[in-house]
């Protein structure tokens, strides 16, 4: 016969087992997160870059000349990037607005001209590229109750999937934040 004795020890042990494999890696990942230093504080904190995007949908031209305000948001930390420099971007006509809406469907599905990528690159986080499609990113979001599925798309797929075509794109060129390779 088991022991009480002997049966506390068997569930301390699984409990101890089941603690080191499902929580202990996720407690030193955070742990490790908070103790790892912030990036550098970037020079130029806030932005303003004159923008024009001319676009075509279903062969109707569209023309959009705003400006997109950068402004650094403090610090984030994620388990793939560890700590990482936060930027918010919005629209100078509207503040509720991070990235363009080019075109929505009635199946709740939408297209947008992705702002992301360019706030970092005009404030000095990453390498200006090239090619200034590279600014931006072209993205459709299909929601389905209270889930949202987000896709990449190309500009060809842009253009056959949703009569789209991005015929113009200028934006005021990035500031020099010595971020980059520091």
């Amino acid at each position: 016969m088991i022991g009480v004795r002997k049966i506390y020890f068997i569930v301390i042990g699984l409990i101890a087992v089941l603690f080191a494999i499902f929580v202990l890696p996720w407690l030193l990942v955070f742990v490790g997160s908070k103790l790892t230093p912030n990036p550098i504080l970037p020079e130029v904190k806030y932005g303003r870059f004159p923008f024009v995007l001319e676009y075509s949908l279903n062969g109707n031209a569209v023309l959009i000349e705003d400006v997109l305000v950068v402004e650094f948001d403090g610090f984030g930390t994620n388990a793939a990037q560890g700590k990482y420099r936060r930027w918010d971007r919005w629209l100078d006509s509207n503040r509720d607005v991070h990235d363009i809406l080019l075109t929505e469907r009635e199946n709740n599905h939408t297209v947008y001209f992705g702002l992301r990528r360019a706030s970092l690159i005009l404030m000095g986080e990453i390498h200006p590229p090239n090619n200034i499609d590279d600014f931006f990113t072209l993205f459709s979001v299909s929601r389905e109750g209270d889930s949202a599925r987000q896709f990449m798309l190309t500009r060809e797929t842009l253009l056959e999937r949703y009569g789209v075509e991005i015929i113009k794109w200028e934006i005021s060129p990035p500031i020099n934040n010595n971020l980059i390779d520091r």
